[in-house]
């Protein structure tokens, strides 16, 4: 907000600090009536450089800190590093983390599987290889697609009896072929992008379409046909761009595993990806806990069977070694 606004870099970390100040006060006095116990501060920017204008300093932090202002908590994976190799406290001489330690602060790690570099997400878990045909292949079938919508916007639709707000629904919402060509589908981030975008926009707005045509298709059976057959194109369609990203991720997921594998011993080149980056956080002296979802059973278990491998030994020099 500083930045934006032009505010003098010391008149912005002066109320930066001021805020803080008013926010240990109160949380000091919730203490007082026992609401609570202890507090921290979570802030995305603790492993920043020391010259960054954004930098949250743990170092200035105590000392506006009360006595149970107690935990800390950053993102930091095998992309973003600054956590334990930036030496950004105690003039430039040690890392954020080694500092918490120092003076007793407890250390959680957030977004330890999604990184964020360049302003591009990775998901550092594996993903299966698929077959999936080539990508002009999948072009054809998206076409194939667009021409099947546009065909029933100008015939079909127009001799069904619906209601005029049904009418115009259905005209403005199907279009999952025009959308698909008009975003140029192989141009997505990756897998999650696409799978973002399909749970959120395109199956949400094809089932609305097809909600609104059941009941008049119990009796046509034209329009029965057209939402059998493009129910069928569409999955035809969704599975072979699926497997296309999942392909890609894959790739990405094995030359992270390469990288990874140069500095780490032999008996921990088995374990998952997920399991690789979650094993080297929490190895680092200093760190409290690791956050990590729970989507699915598969993504609990995954995480419970990596915790069966020891600690590294040196973890620090792994972090200080290893770079994505």
């Amino acid at each position: 907000w500083a930045v934006k606004d032009n505010m003098p870099e010391d008149e912005a970390r002066q109320m930066y600090e001021a805020r803080i100040q008013k926010a240990f006060e109160h949380l000091e006095k919730e203490v007082k009536k026992g609401r609570i116990k202890w507090y921290g501060i979570s802030s995305n920017t603790f492993g920043r450089p020391e010259e960054a204008v954004d930098r949250t300093s743990l170092e200035s932090v105590l000392k506006h800190a009360g006595p149970h202002f107690a935990v800390i908590q950053l993102p930091m994976n095998l992309y973003e590093r600054g956590g334990i190799i930036e030496p950004n406290q105690d003039r430039s001489t040690t890392s954020v983390i080694k500092y918490a330690k120092e003076n007793g602060i407890g250390v959680l790690i957030n977004r330890p599987l999604n990184a964020i570099k360049e302003n591009r997400l990775t998901r550092l878990v594996d993903y299966v290889e698929r077959e999936f045909p080539p990508e002009e292949d999948i072009t054809d079938l998206i076409k194939d697609i667009k021409l099947m919508e546009n065909e029933f916007k100008e015939h079909t639709l127009l001799d069904l009896e619906l209601s005029p707000q049904i009418t115009e629904a259905v005209e403005k919402l199907l279009g999952f072929g025009t959308w698909l060509e008009g975003t140029r589908w192989v141009g997505l981030a990756n897998i999650d992008e696409w799978r973002d975008l399909l749970y959120t926009v395109i199956k949400p707005r094809i089932q609305y379409v097809f909600d609104l045509l059941r009941p008049t298709s119990k009796t046509d059976k034209t329009l029965f046909k057209f939402m059998e057959e493009y129910a069928e194109s569409i999955d035809v369609v969704i599975e072979h761009i699926t497997n296309f990203y999942s392909t890609q991720a894959s790739n990405i997921s094995r030359a992270i595993h390469k990288k990874i594998d140069e500095h780490l011993p032999s008996q921990f080149h088995e374990l998952s990806l997920s399991q690789k980056a979650i094993l080297a956080l929490r190895s680092i002296d200093g760190v409290s806990s690791v956050l990590v979802g729970m989507r699915s059973e598969e993504y609990v278990e995954d995480v419970i069977f990596g915790l069966q491998a020891k600690k590294l030994d040196d973890a620090e020099d792994f972090w200080k070694r290893v770079e994505l």
